[in-house]
């Protein structure tokens, strides 16, 4: 997803209060599907359902189902870290993306995790720049300050491959069932639902929207232009 779609994305969502998963957006190939998805939550939003129950009760079920435990007691507020063993929240989390279309959730490293890691790299940097550092007044200290900036590197690349291997935190938003809720709302209905449903309707608001963060001009966007005519990679 270039940068262009996700300002694209973010604007369009910002309108209307919605959210539009990364599988969903992959699935789009014209302005007109973009639109009817718009159109799908803003008409969800118009029923006569509680969808904060509905999602709610959708969740407690999977994650019953994917634990094997058919009368586990789960609360909105019950943190999903209390329920959901460490070593299968990625499976977890996984499913949701796949049967609830949730998206997905990138899970951070525990704070003891967090704690342990910079110990270790602060050691590792006061050693290699105190090797460096035997003559603090010749050419040598030169190179403290780009040693420094070369283990920002590998302190970054560690960092990602730690958190993707051994993350096991969801973010804050979505640290509760509650918090699961709400994002299943906003992948539902929408929160800033226009008066009028229409689909010619809703293409004309998004169509300043996409020129706009596209860069191009308004008589360019139709309902059957591809993201491809509108130079979107």
């Amino acid at each position: 997803m270039g940068l262009e779609t996700v300002e694209m994305m973010m604007a369009v969502e910002d309108r209307y209060g919605i959210r539009i998963s990364d599988h969903e957006i992959g699935q789009m190939q014209t302005v007109g599907d973009l639109a009817a998805a718009c159109r799908k939550r803003i008409l969800a939003s118009r029923e006569n359902r509680c969808w904060s129950l509905v999602n709610f009760l959708a969740l407690r079920r999977h994650t019953r189902a994917f634990l094997a435990q058919p009368a586990l007691p789960i609360r909105p507020r019950d943190p999903v870290t209390l329920v959901i063993p460490p070593a299968a929240r990625r499976r977890y989390f996984a499913l949701l993306a796949e049967q609830l279309h949730l998206g997905p959730v990138r899970l951070t490293l525990t704070r003891p995790q967090r704690l342990t890691f910079f110990l270790l790299w602060a050691c590792l940097a006061g050693w290699l720049l105190g090797q460096t550092a035997y003559d603090s007044l010749g050419a040598t200290a030169l190179f403290w300050a780009p040693s420094a900036a070369l283990l920002l590197i590998p302190f970054g690349l560690s960092w990602l491959l730690l958190e993707r291997l051994a993350g096991s935190v969801p973010p804050r938003k979505l640290a509760t069932f509650g918090g699961l809720t709400r994002r299943l709302n906003e992948q539902t209905t929408a929160s800033k639902p226009p008066a009028n449903a229409e689909l010619p309707f809703i293409f004309s608001e998004l169509r300043p929207i996409l020129a706009e963060t596209l860069g191009v001009k308004e008589s360019e966007i139709r309902m059957d232009s591809t993201w491809k005519e509108l130079g979107v990679a």
